[in-house]
């Protein structure tokens, strides 16, 4: 009797311990207060807006706050959710601007993408960087209709096993670019409208591996309809679209014949794409001081290039890798060669090139055009191609009186000459002033060297212009050509620049030089 007494209340108590251990089950929940919407595991609470995950492509529950919604919050203990589906679960919400702690789902485990951030219209940014895609097969309209949004990092995504894609990124107005070369679309069979009506859509970089030929007839139409900015291999026609032109667009998704390019190198950190057969750049646009580097050997030239810098002064050097016609007005600067030195006058003579073209990697003096300018712009010439060229490095001479132009920062040698506030000025007397440990020239620029031995070394050069008969530092008014006349500190006249305090004369311009 007692045994089986005893029996009974074992029983019971394994009851109570199951009982007790399914209250406290943990679970992911999703709960809705004041405009934020929250995604938590845990414990599940029993009152408030408290909402299941869902699954497949069927829509959450919470989809009935979310015009409501303004804020989006996942929590530290998220990150134990393991989420298989993320359909529509911000669909609609057009009030959302902030989503928090993002890294903290997982989404390891998720097939169905479906509609995931639609009409999200006043986000600018979703962080899916860490998202784990291997899992998924739809995708279809992810980012459709998020038309605040200037930039999504989607060049991770594994897309190997999805199907669809259509609508993924319509509706896009802000994006610029996109970065699909981790695309692998041999298994998508459904892509209509992925890139309709982003007006603002200039590049779509993808690689081979972007391959539609699985996509059936008729399943990849208007695929770029409304993309009136995108840049490939053909200009954007409306009457791909006419209802008696319509054409199969998954034709045009590609990087030769289509709308899309390939990463072709970088400058900094933003990619440089080219397209069509031969493989060009279609824009090239240098960020000053910024390193272009192609990387693909097939690069055959680019469409146009341009330069653009920021001056304060009348004079500077330039070192472009594409060849420039002197004669394009779209130049708003003059060109000067560097034809000698006169070391022992201080002085730089130079005439400014009226025809002719420079040759791409070759340096050269440039003087805006009027003192109001701020910048200069320069443009680049075609060949025989119709492209304008491009070469990796400088051109540049070894020995004699030189510019040595440079497409990247270096430190120019001690011994030689860098222009700053329109005078060219000795190397070695800046280094080690003020801690200084060297003259860095940016890119895009040149210093000058000379074999020239002289007795004494000239601290700074003047540059005089034949065509203008002034020099750097002159006034405006100075345009007397008498020879220039040197004397020592005393006023004693001499023949030529020596050691020391020199007083340089020529007509009305007086100026003190220092020979070290």
């Amino acid at each position: 009797m007692t045994s089986f007494l005893m029996l009974i209340l074992g029983m019971i108590m394994g009851l109570q311990t199951a009982s007790a251990q399914e209250q406290v089950k943990e679970q992911a929940y999703v709960t809705y207060a004041n405009g934020t919407l929250t995604f938590d595991y845990g414990v599940k609470p029993t009152t408030g807006n408290v909402y299941d995950l869902n699954t497949a492509a069927n829509e959450p529950a919470w989809n009935t706050v979310n015009d409501k919604v303004t804020k989006v919050e996942f929590t530290a203990n998220f990150n134990k959710a393991r989420p298989t589906s993320l359909s529509y679960w911000f669909v609609g919400c057009t009030n959302l601007t902030d989503i928090d702690g993002i890294e903290n789902l997982n989404t390891s485990k998720v097939d169905h993408f479906f509609y995931t951030f639609l009409n999200c219209e006043k986000l600018k940014t979703i962080d899916v960087s860490h998202f784990d895609t291997s899992n998924a097969i739809i995708m279809a309209g992810m980012f459709s209709g998020c038309k605040s949004l200037t930039s999504i990092d989607v060049s991770h995504f594994d897309t190997r096993k999805v199907l669809v894609t259509y609508f993924m990124f319509s509706g896009c107005e802000s994006l610029t670019t996109l970065d699909l070369r981790s695309f692998d679309t041999q298994n998508v069979n459904y892509t209509n409208h992925m890139f309709a009506a982003c007006t603002k859509l200039k590049n779509i970089y993808i690689s081979d591996k972007f391959d539609l030929s699985k996509v059936p007839e008729n399943y990849s139409n208007f695929m770029f309809v409304g993309c009136v900015s995108i840049e490939g291999a053909i200009a954007y026609d409306t009457n791909y679209y006419n209802t008696d032109k319509e054409k199969d667009d998954k034709q045009f998704a590609n990087y030769k014949t289509g709308y899309c390019q390939k990463v072709v190198g970088t400058m900094g950190d933003e990619l440089i794409g080219a397209a069509g057969e031969p493989l060009r750049i279609i824009d090239l646009r240098l960020k000053d001081k910024v390193k272009l580097d192609i990387t693909d050997p097939e690069v055959a030239g680019a469409s146009k290039a341009s330069y653009k810098r920021q001056v304060t002064s009348d004079w500077g050097t330039i070192c472009l890798p594409f060849a420039i016609d002197v004669t394009d007005e779209a130049n708003d600067c003059y060109f000067y060669p560097l034809d000698k030195i006169e070391l022992d006058k201080g002085r730089i003579p130079v005439k400014k090139m009226t025809t002719g073209v420079i040759a791409a990697g070759v340096p050269m003096f440039v003087k805006r055009k009027s003192h109001e300018q701020t910048s200069i712009h320069v443009v680049g010439t075609c060949g025989d191609n119709e492209l304008v060229g491009l070469v990796s490095e400088p051109v540049n001479v070894t020995d004699g009186d030189r510019l040595v132009g440079t497409f990247d920062a270096v430190t120019a040698p001690s011994d030689a000459y860098f222009i700053a506030k329109d005078r060219f000025r000795l190397a070695s007397d800046y280094t080690g002033k003020d801690n200084t440990i060297g003259v860095k020239v940016y890119g895009y620029r040149a210093y000058i060297l000379t074999d020239q031995q002289a007795t004494a070394k000239v601290s700074s050069l003047d540059i005089d212009d034949a065509d203008t008969s002034t020099s750097i530092g002159n006034t405006a008014n100075d345009t007397d050509t008498t020879d220039v006349a040197y004397y020592d500190a005393q006023g004693r006249k001499l023949s030529s620049l020596r050691k020391g305090l020199n007083i340089i004369k020529k007509g009305a311009l007086i100026k003190k030089v220092i020979i070290k």
